[in-house]
């Protein structure tokens, strides 16, 4: 990849265990290996759990000098929970803040219960959520995929993307 490229490619994981030797070589660092073919990954792991400091420095360390970015979802305690566990959202804005241009943006995966009804209460979580970062909403109801605009103006209002 070369560097300053216009566009972010890459896969919703950095590491299976079937990867390795087949298409990234064995042993070291996967995230190491995957960075010299792909340039951002979508980070899953942080939906289930806030990663802790010192995996945070290995994942920064493993892309270093890379032109790489992280979109990190932010935990289901944040977003599937009727009350957002600010607790979590704090815990989590703070430890990856640590990877600086290593931040693509934040992925705000939404349950598939949340429809139309429901973009009031989304844009309140939208408008807690720090400034200073990229979010894009994933949503996952029905009516959002056979009327999209219907969330334009969330969007437009927060800045979000899809």
């Amino acid at each position: 990849m070369r560097p300053g490229a216009a566009f972010f490619l890459g896969l919703p994981a950095w590491a299976y265990p079937g990867w390795a030797g087949k298409y990234f070589p064995a042993g070291g660092s996967a995230l190491e290996h995957y960075a010299q073919v792909f340039n951002t990954v979508e980070g899953n792991t942080t939906f289930y759990r806030v990663p802790d400091a010192s995996t945070v420095a290995r994942w920064r360390e493993a892309v270093a000098g890379a032109h790489f970015r992280f979109s990190f979802k932010l935990p289901r305690t944040v977003t599937h929970n009727r009350h957002p566990d600010r607790e979590d959202m704090a815990r989590f804005f703070s430890v990856l803040a640590t990877l600086e241009d290593k931040l693509g943006p934040f992925l705000v995966q939404c349950p598939a219960s949340v429809g139309p009804a429901e973009l009031p209460a989304l844009g309140r979580l939208l408008e807690r959520l720090p400034q200073g970062y990229r979010y894009a909403l994933e949503l996952r109801h029905p009516a959002f995929f056979s009327r999209p605009e219907r969330v334009e103006p969330l969007l437009e209002h927060t800045g979000a993307g899809r």
